[in-house]
Parts: C-alpha cells; sequence; structure tokens
C-alpha cells in the first residue's frame, strides 16, 4: 500500500477547555495519526489524546507572541485505529482553538517522521520547506494565519486536506503531498489578508515493503 492520507477530520471551538473532532473511522491498525492544533500563546497544553488510548509525541510548535497565536502538531506512529475515532486536545484556559485530526495510511510502523520544520513567517510566500532523504513520502503541512478572515492557498504541489476560518480564531490549513523522490519541498503558502503565518512542515516515510521477486533460471537441455 502505498503511503497516503486516510481519514480526517477538524473542530474549532472557544466555549470549552477541550476541543474534540468529529468521529471517523481508522484503520484497526498498521495506521499513524496526526494532530494539529492553533491555540492562543497565552495558554498550555495539557492534553492531546485520541479516543483509542493513543500516545502522541510533539513533532513542532510555533509561537507569533506579537498576535498572540501559536500552532502545534503531534504524532503517534502506529497506532490503534478503529469505528468512531476521534481527536482531542485540552488547553489550561476556556479560549479558543483549532484541532485537526489525520490518518496516515501506508506508512512505516517505526521511524515515521523522515524530515520536519517549522518557522514563523512574516512575508509572503509564507515557508518551511524540507529537504527530504527518503524517496517516498508522504509530506504534510499546517498552516496559521493570524487573520480569521484570510483564505489560505497551497502552492508546490500541495493540496488541501481540511481548513477552518473560525470567527474567533485565526484561519487555518491542513495540507499534504506525496513525493516519489528525495528533493526540498516546500507549500510556499499565500493568504489573501493578514500579515504573518506559522508554518509547520513534516515528511512521513512509505511502509518499506513488497516481496522480494523470485528469480527463476533457465535450465539447459
Amino acid at each position: 500500500m502505498a503511503i497516503a492520507v486516510g481519514v480526517h477530520a477538524v473542530a474549532a471551538d472557544g466555549t470549552t477547555n477541550t476541543t474534540t473532532t468529529g468521529a471517523v473511522t481508522t484503520a484497526a491498525s498498521g495506521s499513524s495519526f496526526v494532530i494539529a492544533v492553533s491555540y492562543p500563546n497565552g495558554d498550555t497544553i495539557t492534553t492531546v489524546s485520541d479516543s483509542k488510548g493513543n500516545t502522541y509525541t510533539l513533532i513542532r510548535q510555533v509561537a507569533d507572541a506579537g498576535d498572540g497565536v501559536k500552532g502545534a502538531w503531534y504524532l503517534c506512529t502506529n497506532g490503534t485505529g478503529g469505528a468512531s475515532h476521534t481527536g482531542s486536545v485540552q488547553i489550561s484556559a476556556t479560549d479558543p482553538k483549532t484541532v485537526y485530526f489525520c490518518e496516515i495510511t501506508g506508512g512505516a510502523t517505526a521511524s515515521l517522521t523522515d524530515q520536519e520544520s517549522g518557522v514563523l513567517d512574516t512575508s509572503t510566500p509564507f515557508d518551511s520547506s524540507i529537504t527530504t532523504t527518503n524517496a517516498d513520502d508522504l509530506i504534510l503541512t499546517f498552516c496559521v494565519s493570524n487573520n480569521a478572515t484570510a483564505t489560505i492557498t497551497l502552492n508546490g504541489g500541495f493540496g488541501t486536506v481540511d481548513s477552518e476560518n473560525a470567527a474567533v480564531d485565526y484561519a487555518t490549513k491542513l495540507g499534504s503531498r506525496v513525493v516519489s523522490a528525495t528533493g526540498s519541498y516546500s507549500p510556499a503558502a499565500t493568504a489573501s489578508a493578514g500579515g504573518n503565518m506559522i508554518v509547520l512542515t513534516a515528511s512521513f516515510k512509505a511502509l518499506a515493503g513488497g516481496a522480494s521477486p523470485i528469480l527463476f533460471a533457465q535450465g539447459i537441455c
């Protein structure tokens, strides 16, 4: 199976400490999961979890202190999936936040991350480039604009997985691209409004596999 984005969901909320995405059905085993979140710079993340009891580790967090927002994302490698699968983030206050939950199928079941980077970019195109070391990668990018009305556009061959413009929050977008050769890749994002953007980018390795070819010797009679 080629590496790819599986099912995904996004939710925005500003009335509770915890935001939970809608339920999706993920593969029972073999998949990995990413949870990404935008939230106020003055808050801290208390818990990142899902409904299957998987454990998540931080990939990277970037703060835009001037605009009062942070972007962060977390990874669970080779987790447990199934029906009614949700992702949740709890923060330290009842403040606006947007939470993304994304399944990775066909990925390596150990040492999944190839490369990752994250920046606060102050000029367009908003960029966080990576240079992959593995030929077959799924690249994800998570963008957080300081303007809730902005439309974020991804370039460089990236397509949209999910996006959310919450009136009390910030404009956010999760994007992806599958590549088949090592190289330098960037989402080169633009926005219709706003001045700064947090851009997180990470590449994930495909599962090495496939049966080795069977070689037959031709006999001479």
